[in-house]
């Protein structure tokens, strides 16, 4: 269900990434239709200076015995990743700690993808520009799940197809933390 996969915590853990191409991972309607670029159900993922297109998912991160993941992705590339709406350019589940999202190039979604759904406990989505304006993704970023959120320097481009009318999508009701700083982003909407 990826190109890459890391699923066994303890013995996929610490993983470091940098200059890959990820194209085309996808699996078949009866097994999910999630393929993904990377599939990481370990600790701690980083990936830097990499390319995730026409994948199912970029990034697909979650393990239900995994609490205290921590998950970098810098300087990468995200374009044509999504297929029904579940899957996305990147979704980071609950076992992670933090999430950083820094520098990254999201655009051209597919399906009703989010270019960033997260349900971190603490997510930093820094200077990234995430440009739906072709395509009917859904949310540009949606934090799923509440935690402590910092969403600064972005520039965020909402399409004339935007599958919602919301640019951000913020869910306060399961994890603890609960402040949201949205802060010298610009905001585009078509």
């Amino acid at each position: 269900k990826g190109i890459w996969v890391f699923e066994i915590p303890g013995y996929s853990d610490d993983i470091y990434i940098e200059n890959i191409i990820f194209d085309g991972a996808k699996v078949s309607d009866n097994s999910g239709n999630n393929g993904a670029g990377i599939r990481f159900q370990a600790n701690n993922l980083t990936v830097v200076n990499c390319l995730f297109r026409n994948c199912q998912n970029g990034i697909l991160e979650g393990h239900g015995a995994v609490k205290n993941s921590t998950v970098i992705i810098r300087d990468s590339e995200f374009f044509n990743n999504g297929y029904s709406g579940y899957e996305h350019h990147i979704y980071i589940n609950a076992s992670t700690e933090k999430l950083i999202v820094e520098n990254c190039f999201f655009h051209h979604p597919r399906g009703e993808a989010n270019s960033i759904k997260t349900r971190a406990q603490n997510a930093y989505i820094l200077y990234n520009y995430i440009d739906e304006e072709d395509g009917n993704g859904s949310y540009e970023i949606n934090i799923a799940q509440g935690g402590n959120n910092i969403i600064l320097g972005n520039v965020i481009v909402q399409g004339l197809k935007g599958a919602n009318h919301s640019i951000v999508g913020y869910d306060d009701a399961i994890n603890p933390l609960k402040d949201f700083y949205f802060i010298h982003n610009t905001v585009i909407n078509k």
